[in-house]
């Protein structure tokens, strides 16, 4: 099931890029009921959000819980602009208890099934199902709780939207942040696809006398970054651009530019993301009977060798069974014992190094 909202924005300014939407505020626990719980997301004005949505994920199990959202609508602001563009903030309400409280708990920000943030609190996770498949959460590093933090209070982006700060009476939905380094927005529409075994970035920017070069950063999970290359600027005004890396690796792939100007500012692009499957080497062909009752028969085709895990999932997101199995090339047949299993729907996942598989199947 997913919920479709169309929403008005209101204005602020922020170092992001043009047509990219972002996370900014978060409130999720606070003393006694759970009130106010709200999700802010920033974008410019004018940005469409059609096929934009926020889903919330389970950190334990790592699946999505709740009904998906769906954006529609462009973004309006309602005052002022900055280097020529106008921002606006959406703000996303739920009922009491509408987001789960944590240790972990996250929320994926995705844009026509790509997903462009997935942050958690309270710890990181890796997501087993929905659009964030495979991938490990960020975790924002501060967190709310049942004890100090009051019904007006949140979790928000800060600086140039590297760290996050927790308010427990302040919250400023709608609003710009508290902290804010401001920065002008310098690039956008930066994108990375896949062609001949190379990874090739482009990005279009306007860059004033100041600007030195831009840096390509590189990471594997969306966290640590490092220097993947240089390209120098072209001088003032705006320009096309283009870096390609001839070993991009496998699995998930992130990068991101760091724009360098004379003075020392740094100002950061919105993170792309490259899935390079590579040869798919392992497979689970068939699990059997359907539904299962005692037994659940598990066909992996193998074209490497490599221990891993069998686990099965319950709704919840829990852990309720796993098995330790040894890969090895060939067709190969593994039994899970579902006695213990009470009566229900569940997933059985196969975690390899560069992706989860996961399969449905019900226990009656």
């Amino acid at each position: 099931m997913r919920k479709t909202i169309t929403l008005l924005a209101s204005i602020f300014i922020f170092s992001f890029a043009q047509g990219q939407a972002w996370i900014t505020e978060i409130h999720y626990d606070n003393v006694g009921d759970d009130a106010n719980e709200r999700i802010e997301i920033f974008a410019p004005a004018g940005t469409s959000l059609n096929g934009w949505s926020v889903y919330l994920y389970n950190g334990n199990g790592g699946i999505t819980y709740g009904s998906s959202i769906s954006l529609t609508g462009l973004v309006v602001p309602n005052q002022g602009t900055f280097d020529n563009l106008n921002y606006g903030t959406i703000v996303l309400s739920f009922p009491q208890d509408g987001i789960q409280n944590g240790s972990p708990d996250g929320i994926a920000l995705v844009n026509s099934g790509v997903v462009v943030e997935f942050l958690s609190y309270e710890g990181s996770f890796i997501a087993t199902n929905g659009p964030a498949n495979g991938l490990t959460s960020v975790d924002i590093g501060v967190s709310e709780n049942g004890t100090t933090t009051t019904a007006d209070g949140s979790l928000q982006r800060s600086n140039t939207g590297s760290t996050w700060i927790a308010t427990s009476s302040s919250n400023t939905f709608g609003a710009i942040n508290s902290g804010f380094d401001v920065l002008p927005v310098n690039h956008y529409n930066f994108g990375v696809s896949y062609k001949n075994k190379n990874a090739v970035l482009k990005w279009e920017a306007y860059t004033s006398h100041s600007t030195i070069y831009f840096e390509i950063e590189k990471s594997t999970d969306g966290r640590s970054f490092s220097k993947a290359g240089m390209v120098n600027a072209k001088g003032i005004g705006d320009f096309s651009y283009e870096y390609t890396d001839a070993h991009p690796g496998t699995g998930f792939v992130y990068y991101r530019l760091k724009m360098v100007d004379y003075d020392g500012k740094i100002t950061y692009s919105e993170v792309a993301r490259l899935k390079i499957t590579g040869d798919k080497n392992v497979f689970i062909n068939n699990i059997y009977p359907a539904p299962a009752t005692d037994v659940l028969n598990v066909q992996i085709n193998s074209q490497r060798v490599l221990v891993t895990v069998l686990s099965i999932i319950d709704l919840q997101g829990r852990m309720v069974k796993q098995k330790l199995v040894q890969l090895q090339p060939g067709n190969l047949n593994y039994q899970l014992h579902l006695k213990d299993l009470i009566a229900g729907n569940y997933f059985l996942r196969l975690q390899l190094d560069d992706e989860i598989i996961t399969k449905p199947f019900i226990k009656q």
